[in-house]
C-alpha cells in the first residue's frame, strides 16, 4: 500500500471506477470493477461487485484516524524469542524466562537511548 495519502487516492480511483464488460450469459453490457488480465490466449476479466465499494469508507476511515506509528525493534524480538526457546523446550520456568527477558530487554533499552 502506498504512504502517500494522494497516492491512495489515485488508487482508490483507479480501481473504483466503473468500467463496461459484455456478459456473455445476459448479452448485455454491464458494469465491473476490477482489473483485466490478458495472456497470448485470453482475456480473463476479474470483477468485483459494487458491495466492495463499501470498504473504500472503511479503509479511508481508517487512514484518517490513524495517529501512532508502530515501530519493531528486531533486536528485542531475538530476545524474547531466544528466550522463548527455553521455555518451549522444556529447560526453564516461564518465571525464570520472563525474568531473563526482562533484565535483557532492560539492559537493552538503556544502553540503546
Amino acid at each position: 500500500m502506498p504512504i502517500k495519502l494522494s497516492a491512495i487516492e489515485a488508487m482508490i480511483e483507479n480501481e473504483t471506477t466503473p468500467n463496461m464488460y459484455f456478459n456473455h450469459e445476459t448479452g448485455k453490457e454491464e458494469e465491473w470493477y476490477g482489473a483485466m488480465i490478458t495472456n497470448e490466449f485470453f482475456v480473463q476479466y476479474e470483477i468485483y461487485n459494487s458491495r466492495n465499494l463499501l470498504y473504500v469508507d472503511t479503509l479511508r476511515d481508517l487512514l484518517k484516524r490513524a495517529d501512532t506509528l508502530v515501530y519493531h525493534d528486531r533486536d528485542l524480538s531475538d530476545i524474547i524469542n531466544e528466550e522463548a526457546a527455553a521455555f518451549f523446550a522444556g529447560q526453564k520456568t516461564v518465571e525464570e524466562v520472563a525474568q531473563i527477558i526482562q533484565s535483557r530487554a532492560w539492559i537493552y533499552v538503556n544502553t540503546n537511548r
